[in-house]
């Protein structure tokens, strides 16, 4: 998602607005129209996907640790139980985090994306060599997610989406492409 984001302004592709955030701290210097969509880069199938309200909603979605090997809780657990032992065992002092202070601030790149209320549907169009699959995507009610939802259904596609993801496929030159 990040790199897309970065692609697309390369390319000179117009589409909804979105910024892509390598840092918490890049929230505050970005002016930005509430609510809007969060993208978190590891989530997949509408997983990592919210909807915040306010720069600090999007602080707290970059701040979190929420994988299978939660890196924050690790991190504590090595500083506060594993080096004291370590300390004991080997007989020398060992930094402590009031020494040097929290070194490492956890985050994770984020994309914010413009969101669009009241759509039903979208459409993800994926291409290979020259070959186009359509899939029209419906949102359940009560959410704003047509990815991941598993409500799809493979029609025809209006000729325009498919000029259009012809134009993209083209601006980005890439073998193939998942938009």
């Amino acid at each position: 998602k990040g790199y897309q984001e970065l692609h697309k302004r390369l390319a000179g592709v117009e589409s909804i607005p979105a910024l892509y955030l390598g840092h918490f701290r890049d929230v505050a210097r970005q002016a930005w129209d509430f609510p809007c969509v969060a993208k978190k880069l590891d989530g997949f199938g509408s997983g990592g996907v919210g909807l915040v309200h306010s720069n600090v909603e999007v602080e707290k979605a970059m701040c979190s640790d929420e994988v299978l090997l939660r890196r924050g809780f690790m991190r504590r657990t090595i500083g506060r139980l594993i080096r004291p032992i370590r300390s004991v065992l080997f007989q020398k002092k060992m930094l402590s985090t009031n020494d040097y202070g929290n070194y490492f601030d956890f985050f994770r790149r984020i994309v914010l994306q413009q969101f669009l209320p009241n759509m039903q549907y979208d459409y993800k169009v994926l291409i290979f060599s020259e070959k186009y699959y359509v899939l029209k995507r419906y949102v359940p009610s009560g959410n704003f997610r047509a990815s991941g939802s598993g409500l799809f259904k493979f029609e025809a596609a209006p000729d325009s989406l498919l000029d259009y993801a012809r134009v993209l496929f083209e601006k980005f030159d890439v073998p193939f492409i998942s938009m």
